[in-house]
Order: structure tokens, then C-alpha cells, then sequence
């Protein structure tokens, strides 16, 4: 969840009656939107120019620029043509017909009511710009889509304001995380991720950016494990999430782990029960993912109390491995920098795998590639011997949400027709040379004219460099290629420089 989505939603007020403007000011914001005020049409349209507010209450009558007027103002300009307008008579103006797409009030209205309406006119548009942003429904009373263009947060906004009860079901990491967020008539009864349940777990989820939801309908749970209000719930959350940002970068990488470096009882004896808590799940695990999961605290109170005493020297951290001592392929902010990529190619935010296309000059590179891989990136991908056609290789993890998935192509003309759809989406095409270099750019030759001709698509080559066999130099000579440097090349005959030439092929692959 972006801090931006999860703010509330601005609606300015102009009202010349500063009593009146007042009290519907308050009613909007026990709606949970933020409000602002203007006296006089000038300062509104100053206002609504810098602060682009998401809804208008406008006095009809509004002085030095009255109310229709500053709409179609605003209406003229790209930036705020969107804003919602909803107007109020004076007392002695009777309810007029709607001005623009702008609907009149009268100003005896109650002001909780003029609030109410406002909340739903935006639940309205939100509940479209959804639709517009990819969420599917899956009949008329279930919605389904993808967190990023739509966050957690505007969900539960959505269904609290609709009284909704049911279940919001939230997946990321490709089905290896899963969480629930339980309703009651609205209000936010139960969550739980993974083995932790409560408000902890709902504030979590809250703080998932990517990923799939789906909202199911139905009866209400019998648990109860947050008791907090649903809008002062969300405050809450977007106050929370910063500072877990913050901390998260510091103290949580993958597989990282604390240390208590000195005896328990050197310490003193009165500690704040946050804690002690955390010093007694470290005597347990080492793990800060574990130590997350295990202590009762918020996780952004424990990564606070972690980092404290990390800084006076109380807890030694290490940034261990991931789980199984599998490294991750791509570093938090190569993977990030390749997300944005796909997110401006328009691949979706969640599951939307990078699909790199290898077309090797042999059995014996293609073979090698997927040695490199597995030695030093711990995928294992498996190759068909001989290659004929078009066959998945595998996938290779770059984080929690996001993994290259490696799909080979025989290079034999043959299969040229069959090349434009394997190639469709992929975020590069891999030339994987081996031999002598005159006789593999003569194997990939139709291929690599065939992927150039494509549009937007990027060509990468790479050498297995065989032993005895000429190094890169000859191939940039078949190539054609007068820097050494555009070619990523790697020799299984050297373990230790594995991982820099996948590091280096990856960075290739997704610049």
C-alpha cells in the first residue's frame, strides 16, 4: 500500500457561511475524509488548484467568484476536471436544478447528511476507477483484482462505508503468502497471516502493496479479535507504515538474524515489557521474521526495539542467506528497478513474472546457462535434450513477489513462425553463443534477424566460453560488436566468478 492511496481523501468546503461551513467541515471528516475551507470563491479556487481535493461543496452563492463559475473553471482545467462538485442553496434560494453535473442542496440540509452523500458519490467513482484498473467481478456481489493500482486500505474503505460483510482474501509472493481480512456489517472483526492473528495481522496485510485480492460474501466469522474501529484502524495503519519502511530496509533483509551479545544478566533489571518480550523470543530464535511473528508487540514496535538495541550494542545482526542458503538472484534494488520496468510496460503488479526468451547456438550452452543458474542463483531449471521447439525451462526467484521465467527456443528456421508469439511480452531475448563463434552466429543467425525485426523487443548476447575455446574478443569480431563489454560471457570452469557472471547476465537482461 502506497502512503498516497492510503491517505484519506480531501474535500474542500466554500461556504461564505462560516457557521455552516464549519459544521459541515466536521461531519466530513467523522465521514473520515480531510477537509479544508475556503470564505470566498478566489481562495477556493486557489485552494482547489494546489490541493486537487477529490470532492467540491460549493455555495451557490459564493462571493467574488460564485459557485457555478468556479466549477467550470476548475471543469476547463485537465488537472481538477475530475473533481466531484456538489452544491448548496442559500436559505433563500430554493433547490435549483443541477448546474453542470453538479447537484444543489438545500442549506437547511442536516450536515451529516450532505456528508453522507459526498462519501458516497466518492465510494462511487472508487468503486469505478476499480473497475477501469482491472478488477474483475465475479458476480455481483464478489470482487476480485490486483493491489497496486487499488489498495488494501481503499478496499476496506469501500466495504466499511457499503456495510459489507464477508472475508477480503489477500495472496502475494505467487501463492506463498496468504492473509484474511474478516467483516461484520462493516466493521473489521479478524485477521490473520500466517500464524499471526489480531490487529498485528491486520496491520501487516494493510502494508501489502502487490499482490491479488478477492472479496467473498458471506456469513459472518464468530471470531472476534479487533475491537478497534475500522476508520480509526486504517489512521492507524497509514501512521504505522512509514516507520516500518524505515526500520524494514534497516533490520529485515532477507534471512536476517539477531543476536543477543551479552548474558541476560548483565542487564538491568527493570526492562520495558516490549523488551523483554523481544529478549525472550531471541532466546528462542535468531531469526527476525521469527522474532516478528512470535512477540504480541506491532512489528514496526519490535523492529523499533530491535534497532535500539542493535545501535547501543546490545544485539549483534547478520544478514544471513535466504532460507536454504539460496541467494536471491537480483539485489532488493535491481529487483525493484526491474519492477518498475514491467510495471511500465504494463505487465500486472502481482505475479507478472519477467519472461526472458533464450535461443541457444547448442544443446551444450543452453545446458551451461541453466548450470550458471542453478550454481549460483538456486534455481534449477531443466532443459530438453536435444531442444526441439519451444519448452519452459523454469523459474528463477528475484524476491518475494517477482521471478524470471526462463523459456528456451530452438533456433532452427523451422520454427520462425512459432518465434513472434514466444517472444510476445518478454523482457529481453537471450542469444546464448557457444563453439566456435563463426559457426554459432551462423545457428542463431534467423533467429536474432527475426527478434530484431520485432518491435520494442531487446536483443542480448552472451558466450559460454567452453575451455580451449576463443573468448569474447572473436565473438565481437563474428558479431560485428567493437566493445567487449556488450557481450556477458561465463566459463563453468571458474566457480568463483559464477555469481558475478550471473549478476552481471541479469543486470544484462534487465538494465
Amino acid at each position: 500500500m502506497s502512503s498516497q492511496a492510503a491517505t484519506p481523501e480531501a474535500v474542500l468546503v466554500a461556504d461564505s457561511d462560516v457557521e455552516r461551513g464549519g459544521r459541515l467541515a466536521r461531519a466530513l471528516e467523522a465521514q473520515g475524509l480531510r477537509t479544508s475551507i475556503a470564505l470566498h470563491g478566489a481562495s477556493a479556487l486557489e485552494q482547489a488548484l494546489a490541493l486537487q481535493p477529490a470532492a467540491l461543496v460549493l455555495e451557490l452563492e459564493l462571493p467574488l467568484i460564485d459557485g457555478p463559475r468556479l466549477a467550470d473553471i476548475l471543469r476547463a482545467n485537465p488537472r481538477t476536471a475530475q473533481i466531484a462538485v456538489l452544491f448548496i442553496a442559500n436559505a433563500a434560494s430554493p433547490e435549483a436544478d443541477t448546474p453542470g453535473d453538479g447537484r444543489v442542496l438545500s442549506g437547511h440540509a442536516d450536515p451529516d447528511t450532505i456528508a453522507h452523500f459526498v462519501a458516497g458519490i466518492l465510494d462511487k467513482r472508487r468503486a469505478e476507477r476499480a473497475h477501469d484498473q482491472g478488477v474483475e467481478s465475479t458476480d455481483p456481489h464478489a470482487i476480485e483484482g490486483t493491489l497496486g493500482p487499488l489498495s488494501a486500505a481503499e478496499l476496506l474503505e469501500l466495504f466499511h462505508v457499503n456495510l459489507k460483510t464477508g472475508c477480503l482474501e489477500l495472496v502475494r509472493g505467487r501463492g506463498r503468502q496468504r492473509g484474511a481480512i474478516h467483516l461484520r456489517e462493516g466493521q473489521i472483526v479478524h485477521a490473520s497471516v500466517g500464524p499471526v492473528q489480531g490487529e498485528k495481522a491486520f496491520l501487516r496485510l494493510l502494508g501489502w502493496e502487490r499482490g491479488r485480492f478477492a472479496f467473498r460474501p458471506g456469513p459472518p466469522t464468530p471470531e472476534t479479535t479487533i475491537d478497534r474501529p475500522t476508520r480509526a484502524l486504517l489512521r492507524e495503519g497509514v501512521r504505522q507504515r512509514s516507520e516500518w519502511k524505515r526500520l524494514a530496509a534497516e533490520l529485515r533483509p532477507r534471512g536476517a538474524r539477531a543476536r543477543l551479545r551479552v548474558s541476560r544478566a548483565s542487564l538491568p533489571a527493570v526492562l520495558h515489557p516490549l523488551t523483554q518480550e523481544v529478549l525472550m523470543v531471541l532466546e528462542l530464535t535468531d531469526r527476525i521474521d521469527e522474532v516478528l511473528d512470535r512477540c504480541s508487540f506491532p512489528d514496526y514496535q519490535v523492529l523499533g526495539t530491535l534497532s535500539t538495541l542493535v545501535r547501543r550494542g546490545l544485539v549483534d545482526l547478520r544478514r544471513g542467506p535466504a532460507p536454504g542458503g539460496v541467494r536471491r538472484a537480483l539485489t532488493a534494488s535491481a529487483a525493484a528497478r526491474l519492477r518498475d520496468r514491467l510495471v511500465a510496460s504494463g505487465a500486472s503488479a502481482e505475479g507478472a513474472d519477467a519472461k526472458v526468451l533464450v535461443a541457444a547456438s547448442s544443446d551444450a550452452a543452453l545446458h551451461a546457462l541453466c548450470t550458471l543458474i542453478e550454481r549460483a542463483g538456486g534455481a534449477s531449471l531443466a532443459p530438453a535434450a536435444p531442444l526441439r521447439g519451444i519448452a519452459a525451462l523454469g523459474r528463477l526467484d528475484l524476491d518475494d513477489d517477482l521471478s524470471i521465467e526462463w523459456i528456451a527456443s530452438s533456433p532452427d528456421p523451422r520454427f520462425a513462425p512459432a518465434w513472434p508469439l514466444a517472444a510476445h511480452g518478454a523482457l529481453a531475448i537471450l542469444l546464448l553463443h557457444g563453439g566456435r563463434p563463426q559457426d554459432s552466429c551462423a545457428a542463431l543467425r534467423a533467429a536474432q534477424n527475426a527478434f530484431l525485426a520485432l518491435p520494442g523487443v531487446r536483443v542480448v548476447h552472451a558466450l559460454f566460453q567452453e575451455k580451449g575455446r576463443p573468448a569474447t574478443a572473436e565473438l565481437c569480431e563474428a558479431l560485428g560488436v567493437l566493445d567487449e563489454r556488450s557481450i556477458a560471457s561465463f566459463s563453468l570452469e571458474q566457480p568463483t566468478a559464477l555469481r558475478p557472471a550471473l549478476d552481471a547476465l541479469l543486470a544484462r537482461l534487465a538494465p
